[in-house]
């Protein structure tokens, strides 16, 4: 996340460019290249997927602090 904050942090116009493969955060920092300059090469790829967060585990197992 460190990368999409420089770029939306960039006053200048951002090209993003994929040449292969831009998969998971490749693909997201693909889309958020500026609109308009976002490029992809005729044999390229793009996989986005859903994010995945899950949390597990018995409540008994995390210590909880009241304050």
């Amino acid at each position: 996340m460190g990368i999409y904050d420089a770029m939306k942090l960039c006053k200048a116009d951002v090209s993003t460019v994929c040449l292969g493969l831009a998969a998971s955060m490749g693909a997201f920092l693909l889309a958020a290249g500026t609109k308009g300059k976002r490029f992809c090469m005729p044999n390229a790829r793009v996989m986005i997927h859903q994010p995945l967060g899950t949390a597990g585990g018995r409540v008994r197992n995390y210590p909880f602090f009241l304050i």
